[in-house]
This record gives C-alpha cells, structure tokens and sequence, in this order.
C-alpha cells in the first residue's frame, strides 16, 4: 500500500513539473494546527481542479491525527474557496475503549482511547488568501480536515494519565483488532504560488 501511495505522489510531481504550461501554476505551503504541523503542495490542472500531496501530524488532547496523502481539490470560485479529498497512509487517534490485561497480575483495566492505523481517507474544505493580489506570490490558507482512518487499532498511548507507575504498553497486554477512526483537524497556513521550479529556486 504505502508502494503505490509514493508512486502516485512521485507521478503527481512529475506531471507537475514536467507538463506545465504557461498558465499553470503551483501552490506550495505548510500548516500549523494544534500540537501539529504540515506541508502541502497543489499543482492546478485547470482554473478549478488542482491535484497533489498533503503531510501532516497533528496530536491533539481530544484527538489526532498524521500521515501521507494523495490529494484532490475543486475550487468554484477561483482560488478562494475549495472542497478537498484525500486519500492515503496515516494514523488517527480519538476516542474508543480497549481491555488492557497486566502481564504479571492479570488485572484487567478498561482503557478509553484508541488509534487506528491503516489507509486514510480525509474529506475537508477550506480558505486562500492572496497577499500580493496577484497570480504569484504569497497567500495565506485556513481549512478543515476530517480524517477517517480504518485498519489495525491499538491503545492511545498519550491519553495513559493514569497515578500509576507502571500505566503503560509495557506491562500491559492488549487485543489487536481492526477497526475505524475520525478526527477533526483546524489548521493554518501560509505559502507561495509559482508558475514553474525554477521561478521558485531562482
């Protein structure tokens, strides 16, 4: 899986690149969420669909998420506003219970909070903002994320508050099973738009 994940990304950047015509134009941009961080690249195929990649990692208090995305991005009026589609590799932790076993005593603890990693698929909208109110330049960007991950879940190890010592994976033993997850994720972000590689480097 994650295979075929970095071939499509390899291929998003080398249409990207490779392809561009005069009036194509490419978004790149990192994020800052809570506890969190990103990088996004965007290459436009038309005036209203771009195709790229998303990175992130966000680890919040309720909930959280990260991984690698395939992504897709309709814009129906012109670079401001636009719906979001991902698909991909990543982690998702939130809200779950699991029976933890301890390995010396065999008390049982039931645990709340779960992370389920596996493919992602992750849905969301959001905002640019030109700065230099022009095609080029610098923009700022705000959305949502809602990540819904399905594949192998385990505890979440960050939510083990516990007052005991010994609250931990280490000495407790625990189920593995196959489930799904959903978190939600605000973010912010600034970037830069260019028309090709060498405009941006040079």
């Amino acid at each position: 899986m994650k295979k075929v994940l970095y071939i499509l990304i390899f291929i998003i950047f080398v249409t990207g690149s490779v392809f561009a015509q005069p009036d194509d134009i490419h978004w790149v941009s990192s994020e800052i969420s809570f506890i969190g961080i990103g990088m996004r690249y965007e290459y436009m195929l038309s005036t209203d669909i771009s195709i790229g990649t998303n990175i992130y990692f966000n680890e919040g208090l309720i909930n959280g998420a990260g991984g690698i995305n395939v992504i897709g991005c309709y814009y129906p009026w012109e670079n401001t506003f636009f719906l979001e589609f991902g698909f991909g590799f990543g982690f998702v932790s939130g809200s779950g219970e699991t029976i933890l076993t301890h390995k010396t005593t065999n008390e049982t603890i039931i645990h709340t909070g779960i992370t389920t990693l596996g493919i992602a698929v992750t849905p969301g909208f959001g905002w640019r903002i030109k700065i230099d109110f022009i095609t080029e330049g610098f923009f700022l960007q705000t959305g949502f994320k809602f990540p819904i991950g399905m594949g192998k879940q385990r505890p979440r190890e960050t939510s083990m508050h516990e007052n005991t010592n010994d609250y931990s994976l280490s000495t407790y033993n625990f189920n593995e099973r196959i489930g799904s997850g959903s978190a939600f994720i605000f973010y912010l972000g600034v970037g830069y738009a260019f028309y090709s590689f060498d405009d941006f480097f040079y």
